[in-house]
């Protein structure tokens, strides 16, 4: 068991921060190598937290982190013709040198 999660905090091992309907993205945590504590994760969150994981019905694609701090998460990408987003190859583009993952 974690250390912060003996003392009483909660170290999740994966969570979301989900920026819609604001920003058409969600981002999964899939690993916390840092092992921060669920209270750190949701202040560093702009959107809705949470220790599921995405809903990324209707993304378009996403963008993969490995060497993230956190250790690997993916920036789920959904429509969004206001920043010229609206197809995977869109996706694709703004990931740029992420590996690209279909929704």
């Amino acid at each position: 068991m974690p250390l912060l999660a003996a003392c009483g905090f909660s170290v999740p091992d994966h969570a979301s921060c989900d920026g819609r309907p604001q920003e058409q993205a969600c981002v999964d945590l899939l690993t916390n190598k840092n092992s921060q504590a669920e209270t750190t994760l949701k202040a560093l969150c702009v959107g809705s937290f949470s220790t599921s994981l995405c809903d990324h019905t209707g993304a378009l694609g996403g963008c993969q982190c490995d060497g993230c701090e956190n250790g690997k998460s993916i920036e789920w990408l959904f429509a969004d013709p206001s920043k010229q987003i609206n197809t995977a190859d869109d996706v694709r583009r703004v990931c740029a040198n992420r590996p690209y993952v279909a929704p």
